[in-house]
């Protein structure tokens, strides 16, 4: 009995061991099946060992891992069909001097075939969709390309001419791809065709002579970094229908003055607008739905239009250091104002955060801690009268709107008619004034405000009012404002 139980503990034991060293290690194709390829068990080939200079890479590989022919010796690589990827520098610095890579690849991942100075055939097939950054820089094959515009695919690789100055782009094109338009110091404004729907990611970037752009409403994308250190852009009109403004996409665009952002536009990342040192306005979209920090290091920004609605802001959304020092600084009034309606979210962000507000369409600006500004100057209190004159029959009406700022509701106030029996005013329910013509005259309608301590008179603002028989009434409807402390 008790050697049957051995017998059987033993098995057990043999079972566990086996099933453990079964799933214990990773699945890597070995070298009598495969001979110097090294594939795992994705089908993605990591790296090829051998020595020949002429390669057949297996059946069942779907991806070109990246450094697997990096600095190798291999001339010509057969691909098989099934493989969908080419991974970043798979064939960086190899001695490749041709290479047909099959349909179905659909991408071609960074740096790829870089630095292949002997590269001069290269067969892509319409299946490639994403070609990435630098893939052909230094090869044999862009060398030889007689075109100033490699194209494939309907997408642009790279603009070869760095002397060019006005570059128009063909019709038909589709992407943009990263860095083909970048770095080009003499290029001053470029034509992109309304078939365009991708522009990738440093696209333009440090093309330092750029003064202008209009991006058509059939670009859908426009990545991050796109137009990064372009330092001669000064206006930038964006696609309708692009939804995201991306990192640092005008990031030390430091001739950029104004920009409006289109209604469409419902995110804006970190850094969009970081050091565009002369920026002064911006407009935000009513579509916009969350930001972040998009404006730091904007020494010269003046006002930002806030949307009707809420607006999700992710961190600090404006900040700057001091040029001199480079410690951080808050800019507040005069150096910076956010504008919106009347009791927006936008007037409640300002007011919680310390910013100055812009009622849009008046000219008073809210400081925080309460003060009010007008022409540089501050004041703790303001009231706002539509009217400067006006002419009306005996027995018309008409309503006076006034409007209290500041400290003027906690003050005493009075509106009289200088002569009673030509018009009479009293005070309407809603805070507004109602004037009454009597019979035929001249009369001032004053609105004054008091020191509610000592009663003394603080400041006063009047309307000239005539009554005349048969008259249709009119009048000029104009703000004034009188200020106050």
């Amino acid at each position: 009995m008790k050697t049957f139980q051995k017998t059987i503990a033993f098995l057990l034991t043999l079972i566990i061991i086996i099933g453990t060293s079964a799933f214990s290690f990773p699945i890597l194709a070995s070298a009598d099946t495969t001979g110097d390829f090294e594939i795992d068990k994705y089908g993605v080939l990591i790296r090829y060992n051998g020595k020949d200079s002429e390669v057949n890479i297996p059946e069942g590989v779907v991806e070109i891992g990246s450094w697997a022919f990096r600095m190798s010796m291999v001339t010509k690589v057969k691909i098989p069909k099934g493989v969908k990827k080419i991974g970043s520098s798979a064939f960086e610095k190899s001695s490749l001097t041709e290479i047909l890579i099959p349909e179905g690849v659909t991408s071609i991942e960074d740096y790829a075939f870089q630095d292949c100075a002997q590269l001069a055939r290269i067969q892509i097939p319409k299946s490639v969709t994403q070609i990435g950054r630098q893939v052909f820089t230094n090869s044999l094959w862009l060398k030889q390309n007689p075109s100033d515009m490699v194209i494939v695919n309907d997408i642009l690789v790279t603009y070869k001419n760095t002397n060019a100055t006005v570059i128009t782009l063909p019709k038909g094109l589709k992407v943009i791809n990263i860095g083909a338009l970048g770095g080009l110091p003499k290029m001053t404004s470029v034509s992109i065709p309304n078939t365009v729907t991708t522009i990738e990611e440093d696209a333009f970037a440090g093309s330092t002579a750029l003064k202008d752009v209009i991006i058509p409403d059939s670009v859908t994308k426009i990545g991050a970094s796109a137009f990064k250190g372009c330092r001669g852009l000064i206006s930038a009109t964006l696609s309708r229908n692009v939804k995201v403004l991306d990192y640092s996409l005008f990031a030390w665009c430091t001739s950029l003055k104004k920009i409006v952002i289109p209604e469409g536009v419902t995110s804006i990342k970190n850094y969009v607008f970081d050091g565009c040192s002369s920026l002064s306005e911006v407009t935000l979209p009513n579509s916009l739905i969350s930001m972040e920090s998009p404006f730091f290091e904007c020494f010269n920004l003046k006002s930002i239009v806030f949307p009707d609605k809420y607006v999700h802001i992710i961190g600090q959304f404006y900040q700057t250091s001091d040029p001199k020092t480079g410690n951080p600084i808050r800019r507040t009034y005069p150096d910076f104002i956010i504008c919106g309606k009347k009791d927006s979210p936008a007037a409640t962000y300002a007011s919680m955060n310390d910013y100055s507000f812009r009622v849009i369409g008046e000219d008073l600006v809210y400081l925080p801690g309460g003060a009010l500004s007008y022409n540089g100057r501050s004041y703790y209190g303001a009231v706002t009268m539509d009217t400067r004159t006006y002419t009306m029959a005996p027995g018309n009406i008409y309503d006076i709107g006034v409007k209290l700022v500041g400290s003027a509701p906690v003050k005493i106030r009075r509106m009289t008619s200088s002569r009673d029996g030509i018009a009479s005013v009293r005070q309407l329910p809603n805070g507004n004034y109602r004037v009454t013509g009597l019979r035929p005259g001249t009369t001032y309608i004053t609105y004054t405000i008091y020191d509610p301590e000592s009663y003394k008179e603080i400041t006063h603002a009047s309307i000239k009012f005539d009554v005349a028989a048969g008259t249709k009434q009119h009048g000029i409807a104009c703000r004034q404002t009188t200020y106050f402390n």
